[in-house]
């Protein structure tokens, strides 16, 4: 039997005072709309590197060391990198480019040997206004520009890139190397991509219109501590009823913040879109999430760890090729035997669906007070599910809760 917990019905969280249910709301899907200034970053920059006129580093601490690393994670959140703390200067590291129609450039390269993806934290307090730092995925994606107003408290945590090496450039009209300093790296020891599941069940396989609509507003979620830590976990974006924009509400569980032995601020959490097997029963994506939408967190809204649940707010929402919902939600109580379906990342890997229904109510765990008790009888969730929303299978998909643990599951 495999059974997860989730917990108990939105009403804890307190989300409307003056509803008690929302219906999903759908944004039809745009056009692949790519943004010219970062597809020419990243070209001339994988040129650069090609080439190699830009400086190279090497970070040698955690070579060799997944399996070991992996078997000292003990979280409760599905923890897949560790952390360096830096001081590297630009400085130090960068140098200057040729000139881009007037402005001037400046790159370094940054590897961490068997690094599966790679996060860096920079501190951008004494830029200028017009200075701008960009990252560079090898697989050919820039992200960017971050300037002054996206200085964070100790430091701002720039995308996750793929891959054991990562090119970061510098961009300004002055003919002055912009003052950045990178203070910390996670290194992903942990590959999703990589990762075998037992009996998994593909998103893309469950043939409900509404369901696969429902589905675009799910995603995976990594949230990265001030000591480099990363832990991966699901969520969702919720409709907030009392107001006809799309804001971006995501709701996720409590406990994935908490096995972090350092602070945790909002632009730590990255969550990332669309990261599918694209068919049914499908394979893994084998580059991984890059290229694919993401968002960053801006404002944790309120928690609770009487039923496991966390809501924030994210900087802005990606529409992309899918659509994007957000889903709706419910305050009644699960009775025993509702139908109910999860939309979740387990492991970290794309997306997976689970069907079954209600088994118990009102159940303490370690985790929360008064959970419900969900049987699956198709699918699977583990680690990387923890916060994915759990609804009734009724053809509203309504979210009454979100998963919170559950114990060994086998096919």
């Amino acid at each position: 039997m495999r059974r997860i917990l989730v917990a108990a019905a939105l009403c804890g969280m307190a989300l409307s005072a003056a509803a008690d249910f929302a219906d999903y709301r759908f944004i039809p899907p745009a056009k692949a709309l790519l943004n010219p200034a970062a597809s020419s970053v990243a070209t001339k920059a994988l040129a650069s590197q090609k080439s190699g006129a830009v400086p190279r580093y090497q970070i040698d601490d955690f070579a060799g060391q997944s399996e070991a690393l992996k078997a000292a994670a003990s979280s409760p959140a599905l923890q897949v990198g560790t952390g360096a703390s830096l001081d590297w200067t630009a400085a130090e590291l960068f140098e200057a480019q040729p000139t881009e129609d007037g402005v001037h450039v400046w790159r370094a390269s940054i590897t961490s040997v068997d690094a599966s993806a790679l996060r860096l934290q920079v501190n951008l307090d004494h830029l200028y206004p017009e200075d701008e730092v960009w990252v560079v995925d090898l697989s050919g994606r820039a992200f960017g520009p971050f300037t002054l107003a996206d200085t964070g408290h100790s430091g701002r945590w720039l995308p996750t890139t793929v891959g054991d090496t990562t090119i970061v450039e510098l961009r300004s009209p002055r003919d002055i190397m912009p003052a950045v300093t990178i203070t910390a790296l996670s290194h992903f020891f942990e590959s999703p991509s990589t990762k075998q599941l037992d009996c998994p069940l593909s998103a893309d396989c469950p043939e409900s219109t509404a369901l696969q609509e429902v589905s675009s507003g799910i995603g995976r979620m990594s949230v990265t501590n001030e000591g480099g830590q990363t832990f991966l976990c699901s969520g969702a974006l919720l409709n907030n009823a009392l107001t006809v924009d799309a804001e971006g509400l995501f709701l996720t569980a409590d406990h994935c913040f908490n096995g972090s032995d350092t602070t945790i601020f909002a632009d730590g959490v990255e969550v990332v879109w669309d990261f599918r097997t694209g068919g049914c029963p499908g394979a893994e994506p084998l580059g991984g999430t890059a290229g694919l939408p993401r968002s960053t967190g801006v404002k944790f809204l309120g928690n609770s760890t009487a039923v496991d649940g966390m809501l924030l707010l994210l900087d802005t929402v990606p529409v992309g090729t899918r659509g994007r919902a957000f889903l709706g939600w419910d305050t009644r109580a699960p009775r025993i035997g509702d139908p109910s379906v999860g939309l979740h990342h387990p492991s970290g890997t794309a997306m997976k669906a689970s069907l079954g229904g209600v088994n118990e109510i009102n159940v303490d765990t370690r985790f929360g007070d008064n959970q419900t008790t969900i049987s699956w009888d198709e699918g699977l969730t583990e680690g990387g599910s923890s916060g994915s929303p759990v609804m009734f299978d009724d053809g509203l998909f309504r979210v009454f809760g979100m998963l919170s643990n559950g114990n060994f599951q086998a096919c």
